[in-house]
């Protein structure tokens, strides 16, 4: 009973951190977004300013990973919910580049608004493998505990257990 206590206590924690992690990387996205030139703010960022990597391919790849983390780490328990939030997630992405127009040296560029918008979909698209995949792994499992414990009912009372539970006449 510990144990399993122990590892409730532990995934909570785990999605807590997972959830601060968020939440985090959404306000550090949000800030680069909307300084004046996000290159002048870190020399971390002097790789990529030297390297003149498009926008295009940049805005995608932090919009996608924005958009897992978010996906992955809030909990979403029906399609209504996990919709609204990629609703959000998208006018996050509108919503900043509307507000760059009012940022001195940066642009309000459709064509970042379009790549932010791919970069969410792919995410989307992973997301909803992993729900499908992780689904179908839960579904399995338990099918195998409810036929494992069939077995034992089986065997401490004489009554035989189909795969939906249900008690078969034997």
């Amino acid at each position: 009973m510990q144990t399993r206590q122990h590892d409730l206590q532990s995934q909570q924690l785990v999605h807590g951190l997972g959830i601060i992690s968020a939440t985090a990387v959404l306000v550090f996205v949000t800030w680069l977004l909307l300084v004046p030139d996000p290159y002048a703010t870190s020399n971390s960022f002097e790789p990529l300013r030297r390297a003149q990597i498009s926008g295009y391919l940049i805005h995608p790849c932090v919009y996608c990973f924005l958009a897992m983390l978010i996906l992955v780490n809030v909990p979403t328990r029906d399609n209504c919910l996990w919709g609204q939030l990629v609703l959000l997630i998208i006018a996050h992405g509108l919503i900043t580049e509307l507000l760059q127009y009012f940022v001195p040296g940066r642009a309000c560029d459709p064509l970042d608004a379009l790549a932010n918008i791919c970069g969410i979909s792919v995410a989307v698209a992973v997301d909803r493998f992993r729900r499908d995949l992780f689904g179908a792994y839960s579904q399995l499992m338990r099918l195998a505990t409810l036929i494992e414990g069939g077995k034992d009912l089986i065997i401490e009372t004489g009554v035989a257990v189909d795969s939906r539970g249900l008690s078969v006449a034997r």
